[in-house]
């Protein structure tokens, strides 16, 4: 079903705009909710797909929360002492956290959790390079002792990026992070409802009774204090549009993460609903350095000069808010360096054919995974694949639900034994703030995420940035950073678009960037 096909499906269901008397009214304990995908794996120390990312911020809580303007301040920990120089950092928990299971969250445990998550996360990994030893002084207290000043600490254990540092008990936390857990036991506002998780249909949690929020905190993206105002949530993974609109409409569902953006306009200025801020969003293609044909440099650079930016967006926002012309960065780091030079948009496919076959490209089989059930990545997918095709490329689209390519993504098999090639897909614009943030611009191989770029160049100017003395030499690095990405094309940014949600009218609360449960609340 294409976007007009769509939007006719949900203007034809209007009527029940006109007669919201007529909706089943919801409970006041109840949330019902629509997420973008299905929530295919649970640990979020062990996937970096959006769904688990939210599902992570329910059941788990952070040392630190970041601010809407992604400046950290204390969750878990009731504050932090620095010294020698700025190089022993002494946390200490806040009185009252308790895991589900009724344990008290100890030092030992906060140990192990960071210890699990810094396996994984570029961020952590840059972190604990940075640390001479992390231990457990007492219950209360845990102390980075540093190789060399880490300033960052604070806002990398709060990061509200991919591969979230939530704290978890200590005997969860000793298990091998490569293997995603099914036991969630965490120590934040809601508990997973493990019998009544249904993969591709439905996930439940109830409302910690235990849990003691802190006393206070700024507004932001895990800064404030997570109340609760519902019993219970529940999420419908609804994977059609139209029916998902139909839900919203009638008063079965209450919120939809993301609505196409050519409904939204029905819905301004009516009272009986309410579009939801929410993070914007980034589009792009991510490269398998692993796999043919993408393991060749020259191809990738290729790929990268016929991408068509403009034309991607225009398929993926349709009416809504979205900018093309993207480099690395949408933060304080965003520059233009190089960006003409690679994004050349060319159109002359009877050469650029010919320069494919020059560069060595002997007709493999291009596999693109496909998301069909977030129809921003499908749209992009699409025409992405049309790009690939005039370029002389075989491509081999095999569509899944999101769930499913989150998990394939993972694999580093030739494409004959179930690897692939490529993926578009989008992530929220906080993962591409800086080079702490993005992670897609790493070239730290096996050890990096899904794709594995290799780029010793591009390791040595992020470890560049990290010891940059001020944000001034951080943005000149930043631009190096980027020329050198053109190079070894780690991705390729397509764009960034505005992604609100749609609630009902009768929901307040809603925190800021993606989806969060605690604050919201009927009124």
């Amino acid at each position: 079903m294409n976007r007009r096909e769509l939007l006719k499906s949900g203007l034809a269901a209007t009527s029940v705009l006109a007669m919201p008397r007529l909706a089943r009214a919801q409970s006041a304990s109840l949330l019902k909710f629509i997420p973008g995908a299905n929530l295919a794996i649970l640990d979020p120390t062990a996937n970096t797909s959006a769904p688990t990312r939210m599902h992570g911020y329910m059941v788990f809580d952070t040392l630190y929360g970041l601010d809407s303007k992604f400046q950290p301040h204390p969750q878990m920990v009731e504050g932090h002492t620095v010294s020698d120089d700025g190089r022993n950092w002494k946390l200490t928990l806040r009185e009252g956290l308790k895991f589900h299971d009724g344990e008290p969250v100890r030092g030992r445990d906060v140990v192990a959790s960071i210890n699990r998550w810094a396996k994984r996360d570029s961020y952590g990994k840059i972190l604990m390079a940075a640390t001479d030893e992390l231990t457990a002084t007492s219950d209360k207290d845990v102390t980075f002792r540093l190789k060399k000043r880490f300033p960052l600490l604070p806002a990398a254990l709060g990061k509200v990026g991919a591969l979230v540092p939530v704290i978890m008990p200590e005997r969860l936390a000793n298990t091998d992070p490569s293997k995603p857990l099914s036991e969630m036991v965490g120590s934040g506002p809601f508990q997973f409802l493990d019998k009544e998780y249904s993969p591709g249909a439905l996930a439940a949690y109830k409302k910690f009774a235990g849990y003691v929020p802190r006393a206070n905190g700024p507004e932001g993206h895990g800064s404030a204090p997570k109340i609760v105002h519902f019993d219970r949530v529940e999420w419908h993974i609804i994977p059609d549009p139209s029916t998902a609109l139909a839900s919203i409409q009638s008063g079965e569902m209450d919120w939809w993460e993301t609505p196409l953006p050519d409904f939204l306009p029905m819905f301004e200025g009516n009272a009986d609903f309410k579009i939801v801020p929410s993070s914007s969003q980034v589009m792009f293609l991510r490269l398998n350095h692993l796999t043919e044909p993408f393991n060749n440099p020259a191809i990738r650079r290729l790929v990268l000069s016929c991408i068509d930016q403009e034309m991607i967006m225009q398929a993926v926002g349709g009416a809504g808010k979205w900018r093309a012309n993207l480099g690395l960065y949408t933060g304080s780091m965003e520059n233009e360096a190089g960006y003409k030079d690679a994004f050349k948009v060319r159109k002359d496919f009877d050469n650029v054919r010919k320069e494919l076959t020059a560069a060595g490209y002997k007709g493999e089989r291009l596999v693109m995974l496909v998301g069909t059930d977030g129809g921003r990545n499908l749209a992009a997918s699409q025409v992405g694949a049309d790009i690939f095709k005039k370029m002389g490329f075989n491509v081999d689209f095999q569509t899944m639900d999101w769930g499913t390519a989150s998990q394939r993504r993972t694999s580093m098999e030739p494409l004959d034994k179930g690897g692939w090639s490529c993926f578009f897909v989008g992530g929220d614009s906080e993962y591409f703030l800086d080079q702490a943030t993005n992670f897609f611009a790493r070239g730290n191989g096996k050890a990096g995420w899904f794709g594995w770029p290799t780029s010793e160049k591009l390791e040595q100017l992020t470890t560049e940035w990290f010891d940059a003395p001020d944000i001034s030499a951080q943005k000149a690095i930043a631009e190096n950073i980027q020329l050198q990405a053109w190079k070894d094309v780690p991705y390729i940014p397509c764009g960034e678009l505005q992604s609100p949600g749609l609630a009902r009218g009768n929901l307040s609360g809603f925190a800021a960037g993606f989806p969060k449960f605690y604050g919201v609340k009927r009124v």
